[in-house]
């Protein structure tokens, strides 16, 4: 059973991350680097929980059990995301940070290519 703390973290970054994506002044166009360093727009802070589901935040809001995440969706933008898989945690998050699909980066599992053949776990510190 996934954490109340996690699926906050999903919820959040979800939130962030469509928030960070709207330009709807000036669809397709990205913010130049004077732009972005004169202050007009509020930075943008991404938090990512892995395995955090919106169906799960969103009956918890409505159960009055988030109230941050109900001041969030209210004041802020959200939406839901897409994956187009596979659902394994390297994939998703090396999709996520690169903009490249796992064909691209190569990224899919938690090991690495290591001496002919072999495969290194990837260590967490």
């Amino acid at each position: 059973m996934r954490s109340v703390l996690q699926i906050i973290a999903a919820a959040v970054t979800g939130l962030l991350m469509l928030a960070a994506c709207n330009n709807a002044e000036n669809p397709g166009e990205t913010d130049s680097a004077e732009t972005s360093a004169s202050g007009d727009r509020a930075p943008v802070i991404v938090i990512g929980v892995d395995g955090a589901e919106w169906q799960v935040i969103e009956a918890m809001v409505d159960n009055g059990e988030l109230p941050g995440f109900r001041q969030l969706m209210e004041e802020g933008a959200y939406g839901h995301l897409l994956n187009p898989g596979p659902q394994v945690s390297p994939v998703v998050w090396t999709t996520f940070a690169t903009g490249h699909f796992a064909r691209e980066h190569g990224i899919l599992d938690f090991v690495y290519p290591y001496r002919e053949g072999d495969k290194q776990p990837v260590d967490a510190s």
